[in-house]
């Protein structure tokens, strides 16, 4: 399903995984494109840019960065209030 964006992921982790490197590359290229005025970044494809960076070019420096922006952008949205219940509410009613 092309618009599953969960599947992309999925389909992208795999690709890295296979070594299939330039087929994940235009994959994150691609979703880049289609989502670039979406606002602010999305953690999963910012770990998969690290992993490929690491895995096709074995950039530590690269990956780290891309790591680091993870973080961030996964923290940012984890407690952004916009999105109606915080972390902790979503874990109580777990």
């Amino acid at each position: 399903d092309d618009t599953n964006v969960t599947a992309l992921h999925g389909m992208i982790y795999c690709q890295i995984l296979l070594g299939e490197y330039d087929d994940a590359e235009q994959q994150l290229e691609f979703f880049k494109a289609i989502h670039d005025d979406d606002g602010p970044g999305s953690p999963m494809m910012t770990f998969l840019d690290g992993l490929l960076a690491w895995r096709k070019n074995v950039d530590a420096a690269r990956q780290s960065e891309l790591l680091d922006q993870t973080l961030s952008e996964h923290l940012k949205q984890a407690f952004d209030p916009s999105r109606g219940l915080s972390v902790e509410d979503e874990m109580v009613q777990f």
